[in-house]
């Protein structure tokens, strides 16, 4: 409360606290950046994971996709690492566990799709030719080589078998006509 004229003591508006001879109001800006007053008594940070609404009133829940770690203004994720996303009221962005990548709202991890790999959580990316991200085996977290008789086109293809007369080359990314056997 504060008195401007030394009869009537008068509330601060939300915002703003007494200022410190109690004569008028100051306003949480002109305290701190990050400052608000709900009730305008005193003035005071927000919490991690939130921010401070427009006229410093109150604090605003940082919503998914966002983090504010001191009580500042929440930042996106995407600034943060490929790997990271959060929910609301974070004050620190996650990272996704291999073999998933941060939805497009960076707001939860997803699992990436048969044939992509995510081995630390960033984007998932399709395996190359001759590997396969098995979901069974790896789950996703990494590619690995098709075995002996299977081949792969990439672009996040499974290892599969070669047509009929056809074997896999030698680095098992398209299939070869088999050559006929000679006799000695």
């Amino acid at each position: 409360m504060f008195s401007s004229d030394g009869v009537e003591c008068a509330v601060c508006p939300p915002g703003s606290e007494p200022s410190s001879d109690h004569t008028g109001c100051v306003a949480c800006s002109m305290i701190g950046e990050y400052f608000f007053s709900t009730d305008g008594t005193a003035c005071q940070r927000c919490l991690p994971g939130h921010e401070v609404n427009g006229d410093a009133s109150n604090c605003d829940m940082c919503g998914a996709g966002k983090h504010s770690s001191e009580g500042a203004k929440c930042l996106h994720c995407e600034n943060y690492t490929s790997a990271s996303f959060s929910l609301d009221g974070y004050a620190e962005c996650e990272v996704c566990p291999p073999g998933s990548s941060p939805n497009e709202a960076r707001g939860a991890c997803v699992s990436c799709e048969t044939g992509y790999q995510s081995p630390d959580g960033a984007p998932c990316t399709a395996c190359v030719g001759g590997q396969e991200a098995n979901p069974r085996e790896s789950a996703g977290v990494q590619c690995t080589p098709c075995v002996e008789n299977l081949f792969s086109t990439g672009n996040g293809s499974l290892c599969t078998a070669c047509p009929s007369g056809r074997e896999p080359n030698d680095e098992h990314n398209a299939c070869n006509a088999c050559l006929p056997v000679r006799d000695p």
